[in-house]
C-alpha cells in the first residue's frame, strides 16, 4: 500500500451515509414542531393516570397544580387518592381545550379517564369515568385539585 493513500470508498457507502444523514435532519423537524393543547394534556393525563396506577405518588404530585402543591403537602395528596391502590388500568379518553381563548391558546382543557379498578368488598371489577381539568401555567399544564 501506497503511503498516504486512503482505501477506495464505494459511492454507495456515501449515498447511504447522505440518506442517513438526511431522515434524520427532517425527522428532527417532526420532533421539533409544538405540540397542541390537546396533545400535550393528553401526555400528561396519562402520566399522571400511570403514575396513580403505579402508586407513585411523587410523580403524579409534580403534574397538579403549583398552587395546590403550595398549599397542600404530599401526605395529604396521597391520602386523598388512598383508593388508587385499587386502581388496575387507566385509558385516556377525549380532551377538550377552551376554544374561546385569545391568541396565546387554551389555559383550560378537560381531560376525560377510564380507570378500571377493583372493588373487594363486593368482589367485583368496575370501570369509571374520571373528568379531570387542565390549567396552562409556566408554559405547561397542570392537574388541577381542589
Amino acid at each position: 500500500m501506497k503511503s498516504g493513500c486512503s482505501p477506495k470508498v464505494p459511492l454507495r457507502s456515501y449515498l447511504a451515509l447522505a440518506s442517513a444523514i438526511a431522515s434524520i435532519a427532517l425527522s428532527g423537524c417532526a420532533v421539533l414542531s409544538p405540540k397542541t393543547p390537546e396533545q400535550r394534556v393528553t401526555e400528561r393525563a396519562q402520566l399522571w393516570m400511570d403514575a396513580m396506577i403505579a402508586m407513585d405518588y411523587d410523580t403524579a404530585w409534580e403534574l397538579v397544580s403549583p398552587g395546590y402543591r403550595s398549599q397542600w403537602a404530599i401526605g395529604n395528596y396521597r391520602a386523598r387518592y388512598r383508593g388508587a391502590a385499587w386502581w388496575l388500568e387507566g385509558e385516556m379518553g377525549s380532551v377538550e381545550c377552551d376554544r374561546n381563548a385569545d391568541e396565546a391558546g387554551p389555559t383550560e382543557c378537560t381531560a376525560i379517564l377510564y380507570i378500571t379498578y377493583d372493588a373487594p368488598m363486593v368482589n367485583m371489577t368496575n370501570r369509571r369515568t374520571f373528568t379531570t381539568r387542565w390549567l396552562k401555567s409556566s408554559g405547561d399544564w397542570y392537574k388541577f385539585e381542589r
